[in-house]
């Protein structure tokens, strides 16, 4: 092989390569924008209620550490209740205060 093959075989590997690379970027935004949108419309299709509960479901699952301690008396749940409530956004939004 003489110098001019070898220079147009790296040239058309070169266009090959980026072609490829290019082909990956596309697919791969076309793919997140179908998911995007199959997303959007799920959760269009969505109720109030099941919106909310969609958004709430981290601090539904959020948990505070188990320290050991136990209280036989409720109405130390219930105060840490009524605090969670009145301190909380997502409360004082639903309240509309």
């Amino acid at each position: 092989m003489n110098f001019d093959t070898l220079n147009i075989l790296t040239i058309i590997s070169c266009i090959l390569i980026v072609y490829t690379v290019f082909m990956m970027f596309r697919d791969k935004r076309v793919t997140k924008l179908k998911v995007d949108m199959t997303s959007q419309k799920v959760e269009e299709a969505l109720s109030d209620y099941d919106k909310v509960v969609k958004r709430t479901a981290g601090i539904e699952r959020e948990r505070q550490k188990n320290t050991g301690q136990h209280h036989d008396d409720e109405t130390f749940y219930l105060n840490r209740a009524e605090v969670i409530r009145s301190k909380t956004n997502f409360f004082s939004f639903v309240n509309g205060n």
